[in-house]
This record gives C-alpha cells, structure tokens and sequence, in this order.
C-alpha cells in the first residue's frame, strides 16, 4: 500500500511538471508490474520534488530571459525614434536659421510692418489695388521649410480678392508688378498671429513664394 501511494505521489509530480505519468496504479500495478519493479521505479525517481523546483526554475530563468530580450528590442526601438525624432528637429531648426538669415542678407527689402520680400523676377505690369481680383501661384512654407500650401502643387493658379487673404499678402500684392514673381517673409502678426490655422502654429512667420500673374482679372 505505501508503494502505490507513493507511485500516486509521483504521478502528481509529474503531471505539475506537464509530464505524463508513467504510472498507472489500476493496470500498471495489477497488470504490468510486480511490486519489486513497482518499488525500483519510485526509488529511482525519490527526488521528484528536488526535480520538480529545478524544472520550475528553469522555466522562470528562460521566461526572465525572454522578458529581458522583449524590453532590449523595445527600449532599443525607442532609442531609435528618439534620435530620429532628434535628426529631425536639429535639420528643421537649421533649415529655420538658415531661412532667417536669407532674409537678414542685403538685397532684402524690408517694409515698416516688418514683412520682407526678396525679388526674384521683376514684374513690368500693372500694380494690383484693394478693389482687384488677382489671380497667382503661389507656395507657402514654413520657417523649416515645412510646405502647408501650394497652388503650384495642384497646378491650378488661384484667384482672390486683394482683401480677402491675410494682411501680409493685402499689403504684398500691392506693390508687386504684374509678372512679378518674390519671395515673401510675412511676420505671425501679418500672417495668422495667436491662432493659428491648420498646420501653421501659434505665431509662426510664413515665407511665401508669389508669382503675379494677373494684377486684376475683371478689367
């Protein structure tokens, strides 16, 4: 009887550790074996339970260790979208500097409300009023040269009212030539000041590419 309850216990061991029992105490003890074989085998397996909590350290060893590979990869991909991030920003700010010195260079024409302007193609046409429709092509970018607008990209020249745009460009269309074509630096305060609009943030400067087409399409 201590035999089978032995063979019982180390059935029990072998299940927690996922093992199948090799022991059967209803046909392997009735059927297949004789005590004394029954009794070698319990011998043989008498540190079960030392077995046992080597296997379940084994396990948790192998688990910490995947564990550990799982936050290496990810501590190290994090690594990897910081110094993207990082690369990302330095050429943004420098792109920003090297814009405000363009504009800070001779050849600049810089007006009392602080907007600058820098011809590229002088216009010889007639020059735009507050009562005209003007039709352009135009590029809007940010300071790190971010484009947020562009009727070049669509290929589609736009048309407005000389009034109705932001008080940058009101005060540049009517002192370009028709055929003009400038580079235009507009403060945040001419632009789209505190609240900004879509992709352009609270107080950001505005560098516009303008090509005059038409100083007024309704005459």
């Amino acid at each position: 009887m201590v035999g089978a309850v032995r063979i019982r216990e180390v059935n029990n061991a072998r299940e927690k550790m996922g093992e199948d029992a090799f022991l059967d105490l209803d046909d392997v003890i009735k059927e297949s074996f004789e005590y004394g074989l029954c009794k070698e085998l319990v011998l043989n397996d008498s540190n079960y339970q030392e077995n046992l909590l080597a296997a379940k350290e084994a396990e948790a060893a192998a688990q910490a260790s995947a564990e550990a590979k799982v936050r290496a990869k990810a501590n190290a991909e994090a690594e990897a979208r910081r110094a993207e991030a990082e690369a990302i920003n330095e050429a943004l700010e420098r792109r920003s500097r090297e814009t405000i010195d363009k504009f800070s260079k001779e050849g600049v024409t810089t007006t009392a409300s602080g907007l600058k302007y820098i011809v590229l193609t002088v216009g010889t046409g007639s020059i735009p009023t507050v009562d005209s429709t003007v039709e352009v092509h135009y590029a809007g970018r940010l300071l790190d040269g971010t484009v947020f607008d562009s009727s070049v990209g669509r290929g589609v020249p736009a048309q407005f009212g000389v009034t109705q745009v932001i008080e940058g460009w009101v005060e540049v269309l009517q002192l370009m030539p028709e055929g003009s074509k400038w580079e235009v630096y507009i403060p945040s305060d001419l632009a789209y000041g505190e609240k900004g609009s879509g992709p352009i943030g609270q107080n950001q400067d505005l560098i516009f590419e303008i090509e005059l087409l038409q100083s007024n399409i309704i005459e």
